[in-house]
């Protein structure tokens, strides 16, 4: 989930506790009372929907220049998600914007466009679906929804 949007950890330190069998206990600091929380198992990806908001989306002259773009971001670990629309060829970036952006501008190639989108980001299985939209109320009840779905009942 962090690899994809969420906030409440870094993904780095996932990945750590992943890499050497830590499990992680989050539990909420908001809620009064609040005894249990999410478990993060030593390892798999747990069922879940991510929703990042303002994620930059860089459009790119060429599927090329994305790919080579998603290669670098890769290098460096940042999660970064291709999409190709009627626009062109795209990047969106999830984590480490700031950096992400600094190596996007070492490429030597141009952006189209920079533009600002929320990621609502499903794992139901080892390969993530990713929906991007400009309304974050209607991005937010997708969310529920998908998460409704996954996990009937728990609201």
């Amino acid at each position: 989930m962090s690899r994809y949007g969420a906030k409440v950890l870094h993904h780095r330190a996932v990945d750590y506790a992943e890499k050497h069998a830590v499990t992680i206990v989050c539990k909420s600091l908001t809620s009064p009372g609040a005894i249990t929380g999410a478990i993060v198992p030593g390892q798999g990806n747990a069922r879940s929907v991510t929703l990042a908001r303002d994620a930059p989306v860089l459009s790119r002259a060429s599927l090329g220049e994305r790919d080579n773009l998603h290669a670098l971001l890769d290098k460096y670990d940042i999660s970064a998600i291709g999409m190709e629309d009627n626009c062109g060829a795209g990047i969106c970036i999830i984590s480490d914007v700031d950096f992400a952006m600094r190596l996007a501008a070492l490429t030597g190639t141009r952006s189209v466009s920079i533009g600002w989108r929320t990621v609502v980001t499903e794992l139901d299985s080892s390969v993530p679906r990713v929906h991007l939209d400009d309304n974050y109320e209607r991005d937010i009840s997708s969310a529920r929804q998908i998460h409704e779905q996954m996990y009937p009942g728990l609201g």
